[in-house]
């Protein structure tokens, strides 16, 4: 569970909520505590019960709780989940021995903190970094001889290198886009997250739209188009495009509904603003606005035994094209071909080409000059071609161990050469693929890039500089890379705790001269589905992004005296502030200035407003100031305090209530599944208070678990 400070995290909502009913993807319980938010009733926190799910056609879970106790006259527009950070431990109930007057407790804390990747240049007097550090900063450095060192860093120096990566949590990165300012845009994380980052891969700005799943995204002028599914009141998904400004707020969006789940996987905009989308057979043509245009369904006509699948659609100028493949089957001579298939309609009409005997094509782009360059696979080979000049230019990409597939091919108009991406299986292993070649086709360059997960590059695009940017995934992750145009990749270069090996590959090019036959493809109809503007509003999400490359860093450790190498770093993990107050809003855990709310203020008394309960009481240490003092008396009339001290040399200006916390001491820290510290601490609580502690820290952090024990005096 992602840690949030504040203690909530925001969960979509989805269409069909209403006043008593709660509906959303995120995993809820009975019993469980939610805030609820509309305009009308304000913000209301209770307990949900009678939660029940269903699961949808294309395998979401969608939750739907009874809210009706929360007495909406509206449905809620936001919601938030109670998560461990800003946890209270309240009230612990232990047997009490009779000859004690005191306990002691034990609290353990098992929490993810930010890593600190640990370069090769790293000795046991210097930390050679990708992850971002300060002068100063708190960390904690390990190895089996010294243990955990805690301490901060001395001095912190930086060299630029031409390489950023980025890993963001969430699932595969499906699309990726470069706006006119260079701004990067991604989407994908299972289809939740659209973000927008810097040209260095720092994250800018993130959201997700209630009930839409998003799978590809670009961009015309100043504003986005992306494209998904969405997920209706029968619980299928259903055709969908959005339009959004740089900033990603929602300007518009389109959905058109089709019996069965469905989705649009691809969408591009041509050079004059027409915007297409299509899935695997469908293709919508809108406006800029998202006004539909028009619409057409590829069908097999009469035939029984014939099959296609549309894999992208490109139109720079004038009719757009498609790519994908087809396979037929002949019954009565028992034949099966596989092809590639290009086809560009010409109103309602295709103009076909395939190349039989190749698996099919996943990508293409046509440049300015309407040459449409083309990738995919043929047998375990990759695929490139230029359509427009085939057999002279078609070509096959071959690994002796294994297999590459080809996803993604760019070029053109923000690069003098052709870029492909996908995936290289070597003996088992699946790695990042990247290559690139001169518009003859001619293979100039090739990387794989290993993490050490099941790795695979999905999409390119390029800035105004002509820099390289793939999206794809790594393991779990989604995945980002930047590099130049020239691919100057590291032979290694880490992201947080993972650290990815580049390879120069030398995979053998191979010619081909299949032959193409024209015709006998799809022919084209227009469909009966139907258009609507869905409801749905941008929900802002937190993600965790983690980003290296950018600058290499060299910190000065020779104040932790180890003796040994480090061979784990994390930035300083989440304190745990524990205090004896049995009145959670007497429990402060750091100095709370009030100045700025005393009024009726004289030399020994003043007034302030505020809604907790007992703050402050007759007895309780203030400083006043700059001076402490014992609060002599203290009156509550309504939310205002009225409060009498000592006599003050002057006026009372400066009110700081101290923190109350108890003592406590960090008896040991272990490493637990690689990157989680387990962190204990002890605090003693005098006879008749109750225990209470409050999880916290500068840093997001996943807490996975908060132990309370009771210890017994040794």
């Amino acid at each position: 569970m992602k840690a949030v400070k504040g203690g909530w995290t925001e969960i979509p909502i989805l269409s069909g909520t209403t006043n008593t009913l709660l509906k959303t993807t995120t995993e809820i319980t009975s019993g469980e505590t939610l805030v609820l938010f509309n305009k009308t009733d304000g913000q209301k926190k209770q307990q949900i019960n009678n939660v029940t799910s269903v699961t949808t056609g294309d395998g979401d879970i969608i939750y739907e709780a009874d809210i009706s106790s929360f007495s909406l006259t509206q449905a809620p527009t936001i919601a938030w989940k109670n998560v461990s950070e800003a946890t209270w431990v309240s009230d612990v109930q232990t047997q009490e021995e009779s000859d004690l007057n005191w306990k002691q407790y034990q609290l353990s804390v098992t929490e993810r903190p930010e890593v600190i990747n640990i370069s090769n240049g790293t000795n046991s007097t210097m930390l050679e970094t990708y992850s971002e550090i300060v002068t100063g900063e708190p960390v904690i450095l390990y190895n089996s001889n010294d243990g955990f060192k805690e301490g901060e860093l001395g001095s912190v120096s930086q060299t630029a290198i031409s390489t950023a990566m980025a890993l963001i949590e969430g699932g595969p990165i499906t699309g990726i886009v470069v706006d006119n300012n260079d701004n990067v845009f991604v989407c994908g994380g299972n289809g939740y997250i659209i973000a927008k980052l810097d040209n260095n891969l720092k994250l800018l700005k993130q959201c997700s739209i209630s009930s839409v799943r998003i799978y590809d995204i670009t961009t015309y002028g100043e504003n986005l188009f992306v494209c998904g599914g969405i997920l209706g009141t029968d619980y299928k998904r259903h055709y969908y495009v959005a339009k959004l400004d740089s900033d990603l707020n929602l300007l518009n969006q389109y959905m058109i509904y089709k019996e069965g789940d469905s989705a649009f996987y691809r969408i591009k905009v041509s050079s004059s603003g027409g915007i297409y989308a299509i899935d695997s057979s469908y293709i919508a043509a809108f406006d800029l606005n998202l006004n539909l245009t028009g619409h057409y369904l590829l069908t097999n006509g009469d035939s029984t035994d014939m099959h296609m699948h549309i894999s992208d659609i490109d139109a720079v100028s004038g009719y757009p094209t498609i790519c994908g493949y087809i396979y037929d089957i002949d019954h009565n001579n028992g034949q099966y071909f596989h092809g590639h298939y290009f086809a560009t309609m010409v109103g309602n009409n295709l103009n076909s080409r395939i190349i039989k005997d190749c698996d099919g094509l996943k990508s293409m782009f046509i440049d300015s000059s309407n040459n449409q360059f083309v990738c995919g696979t043929c047998g375990s080979r990759g695929y490139i071609a230029n359509s427009s000049h085939i057999p002279e230019k078609q070509y096959t990409i071959y690994n002796s161990n294994g297999q590459i597939i080809l996803y993604d091919i760019n070029g053109g108009a923000k690069s003098t050469n052709i870029f492909v991406c996908g995936q290289a299986t070597s003996n088992g292993a699946k790695n990042h693929y990247i290559a690139m070649l001169d518009e003859d086709l001619n293979l100039l360059k090739q990387y794989t890039i290993d993490s050490g997960n099941d790795d695979c590059l999905n999409k390119i695009a390029f800035d105004s500089n002509g820099n390289v940017f793939a999206c794809g995934s790594s393991g779990e992750y989604g995945y980002i890379i930047k590099t130049d145009n020239n691919l100057s990749i590291p032979d290694t270069l880490p992201v947080g705790s993972v650290i990815f090996t580049a390879t120069e590959q030398n995979y053998q090019q191979f010619h081909l001269d299949t032959n193409l036959s024209s015709g006998g493809g799809p022919i084209v109809t227009t469909p009966s589905y139907t258009g609507s503007q869905p409801s749905s509003n941008v929900i802002d999400q937190t993600t965790s992004i983690s980003v290296g490359g950018n600058f290499k860093y060299t910190a000065d450790i020779s104040s932790f005296a180890l003796v040994q190498i480090p061979i784990k770093a994390w930035k300083k993990p989440v304190d745990a502030y524990v205090s004896m107050e049995t009145n959670p809003d007497r429990c402060l855990y750091e100095d709370e200035d009030i100045s700025s709310k005393i009024h009726n203020a004289t030399t020994s008394y003043f007034e302030f407003n505020d809604t907790r309960t007992n703050l402050l009481i007759t007895g309780d240490k203030i400083i006043i100031n700059g001076n402490e003092v014992t609060i002599s008396n203290v009156a509550i009339s309504g939310n205002t305090y009225q409060v009498t001290v000592p006599e003050q040399t002057s006026t009372i200006t400066s009110v700081i209530i101290p923190s109350r916390l108890t003592a406590q001491t960090v008896s040991e820290r272990q490493v637990i599944d690689n990157d989680y510290i387990q962190t204990t601490f002890k605090s003693v609580v005098k006879d008749g208070r109750a225990l209470r502690v409050r999880i916290d820290g500068t840093k997001d952090t996943n807490v996975s678990k908060i132990q309370v024990d009771l210890w017994k005096q040794q």
